[in-house]
């Protein structure tokens, strides 16, 4: 009987929307939810407010002037404001349409590697049912984006390991897609180092995977420098992406408490790396340039509802943003912030260190505090003996290897800033899914080959 892989491949996918549907369906309302798919939070309001202001406004300056958040996942969030009467339920199916999408993705991603439509299927099935890939599509936060575009990031790049000689067209897609990345969150800019990883083993030549690096890099800055123009010349400083990374870096560090029962707050016990005095400073010398503009939306958020239905709501008075120049107060709290750091660091350099390690170790499950952390943990060692299992029987060595990437760029993304489920199942969870896929269907495949023979 011939082997319909594309009936097969829709069934999954088709069964996974309509799952995923059934399962939101407590959610699926035009609220701006706290709480959504088994007591997950997200109540960040910081990327829905701009995108009301960019989508019913107009304003790019009034959205994202603070440079506080990036405009990738906000322009996207913006364009359902004013096509749909209810906005926020729109998105959220469609980042669940976004989320389904990854098991045709990494169909075409399998079948690149393998060469095998069984193989392709295996690691889509896979994909649709690791929860934690999935479990952000009501997120509000750019996760489910931020994973879509990845997923195309992973795709150019294996589409390119078959094309070597024909390999340009595809290290431009690989630099727009990581210029998008970058535009929705700062961070991932670290995939370039799995990127490198994975170009040295196919180049077999470091000099030739810079190059190639450094392509895909001036693409995406390409992508990024308009970004950047347009903030720095409105803060009257220079910015390439976000006034967030200081804070970031600090908040990160040990001078926030994190829960006692994890790995993190057993690190920051017993080097004493908290204290109320270090965090006070912070808190006081930490100042953003304000956005009244953002405050009056989430007024009438916080009590779902949506602002602009009301027709005495206006963010037209000039009270309602603050138009002087803030390049001062950027710059100053930029530098005391980072002083904060160095201090933070210098008196307690191993402790900071151990705490970084700490956070990846947590990443992963090590924290062993609860079901969600043996899943995680469970997951990484299944991941990792996958990868071990496939160099020693000399299969899909490309993929290992971008796979030992994901996990250093992931490892490096939890060291020095947090390695939260949210930053994990970007940098990580698709490579490692698709890799004991790979495994799982070399020992599959195989016994059936021994069953015919």
């Amino acid at each position: 009987m011939h082997f319909n892989y594309r009936t097969y491949l829709f069934i999954i996918l088709i069964t996974h929307f309509v799952v995923s549907l059934v399962f939101a369906q407590n959610y699926l309302n035009n609220e701006i939810s706290y709480g959504y798919y088994f007591g997950l939070k997200q109540g960040d309001y910081g990327w829905i407010g701009p995108a009301f202001i960019l989508g019913y406004e107009n304003d790019l300056i009034r959205s994202v002037g603070s440079a506080f958040r990036l405009p990738g996942y906000i322009i996207f969030q913006g364009f359902f404001m004013k096509l749909f009467e209810s906005p926020v339920l729109v998105l959220k199916i469609v980042q669940i349409a976004l989320s389904s999408m990854l098991i045709p993705i990494v169909f075409l991603i399998s079948k690149n590697i393998s060469n095998s439509n069984q193989i392709g299927l295996i690691s889509s099935l896979l994909i649709a049912l690791w929860f934690p890939l999935h479990a952000y599509a009501l997120d509000l936060t750019g996760v489910t984006f931020s994973i879509f575009i990845y997923s195309l990031f992973v795709w150019s790049l294996f589409a390119l390991s078959k094309n070597m000689q024909n390999k340009n067209k595809f290290l431009f897609l690989i630099g727009v897609f990581l210029g998008l990345l970058a535009l929705a969150k700062s961070n991932h800019i670290l995939i370039f180092l799995s990127l490198f990883i994975a170009l040295c083993y196919f180049n077999k030549d470091i000099l030739i995977a810079l190059k190639d690096c450094l392509k895909s890099g001036f693409v995406a800055i390409i992508i990024i420098l308009p970004w950047s123009f347009f903030i720095s010349s409105h803060n009257n400083t220079f910015i390439f992406t976000s006034v967030v990374g200081p804070q970031a870096l600090v908040s990160y560090s040990g001078i926030k408490m994190q829960p006692p029962d994890s790995l993190m707050g057993k690190v920051i016990g017993k080097y004493d790396l908290y204290s109320d005095e270090k965090y006070k400073k912070f808190r006081s010398v930490y100042k953003l340039k304000p956005n009244p503009c953002i405050d009056k939306i989430l007024e009438y958020l916080l009590n779902d509802r949506n602002p602009y239905l009301d027709p005495k709501f206006s963010i037209a008075e000039s009270e309602c943003y603050d138009w002087k120049d803030y390049s001062k107060l950027i710059k100053k709290s930029s530098e005391e912030v980072m002083e904060v750091y160095y201090n933070h660091l210098r008196e307690n350099t191993i402790g900071v260190v151990v705490y970084g390690f700490s956070k990846i170790a947590h990443a992963f499950g090590f924290s062993l505090r609860g079901f969600s952390d043996y899943i995680s943990l469970l997951f990484f060692i299944s991941s990792f003996s996958s990868s071990i299992y496939l160099w020693r029987n000399n299969l899909y060595r490309g993929f290992v290897v971008f796979y030992w990437g994901s996990l250093t760029s992931f490892s490096l993304n939890a060291f020095i800033l947090m390695g939260y489920v949210r930053y994990r199942v970007i940098f990580f969870d698709l490579t490692a899914t698709i890799l004991i896929g790979l495994m799982l269907s070399s020992l599959i495949l195989k016994k059936s080959l021994d069953t015919k023979t």
